[in-house]
């Protein structure tokens, strides 16, 4: 995917987010904003790209994993990078910088760094095109197994456990659907209504 692709995407779900917000806040008055509009560009953005609604799961269940109790962690907040995305050097991103991690960890006997992204949509937009780099098939049965091969990170075992481990407990993909369809519907009867009122001026 390129990157101009990848952002126009990812404009396009973000308009369809705030079209979508009433409806998803209200079926989940408790989640905040920028999980809110995280998890659905992951549900969006994973169909757009082709992934199974497993793996769309497995995807918000990696998001929860990473980005901290709420998507609270100074990663997600300040850098908008959900999926804790280290500084890209090779491959195509939509990475605007990065900084040094404030948590002391070392990778490979280096200085870790937290990629930086303009928004939560571009964050998202970052991890398919980490898989679409990494030649990883959104639609396979061993999405996961194929991730870790890949290099995700530098633990891997541990990771895949606590992966496979946790549950995202914000939105679920019903209930997504169910926020675009009655998004789609509101539509459908607003344009009705003013159609109908053009229709008897006449």
């Amino acid at each position: 995917m390129k990157k101009l692709t990848v952002s126009t995407q990812a404009l396009l779900v973000q308009i369809g987010y705030v079209l979508a917000y009433p409806m998803l806040k209200l079926m989940s008055p408790k989640c905040p904003a920028k999980k809110l509009n995280g998890e659905f560009h992951i549900a969006v953005q994973g169909f757009l790209n082709g992934y199974s609604k497993e793996n769309v799961r497995f995807l918000l269940n990696q998001a929860s994993l990473e980005s901290g109790l709420q998507w609270q962690n100074n990663a997600t907040t300040q850098d908008n990078n959900p999926f804790g995305m280290g500084r890209v050097r090779t491959r195509p991103t939509t990475q605007v910088g990065a900084r040094v991690a404030n948590d002391g960890s070392i990778v490979t006997n280096s200085v870790n760094y937290i990629g930086t992204y303009t928004n939560i949509a571009l964050g998202v937009a970052d991890r398919f095109l980490w898989d679409s780099y990494a030649k990883i098939d959104g639609r396979s049965n061993q999405y996961v197994d194929a991730v870790i091969q890949q290099g995700y990170n530098p633990n891997p075992q541990q990771y895949q456990w606590n992966w496979l481990n946790t549950q995202s407990i914000g939105l679920t993909i019903t209930k997504i659907h169910t926020a675009i369809f009655g998004m789609l519907l509101a539509g459908f009867t607003v344009t009705t209504l003013v159609l109908n009122k053009k229709k008897r001026r006449r």
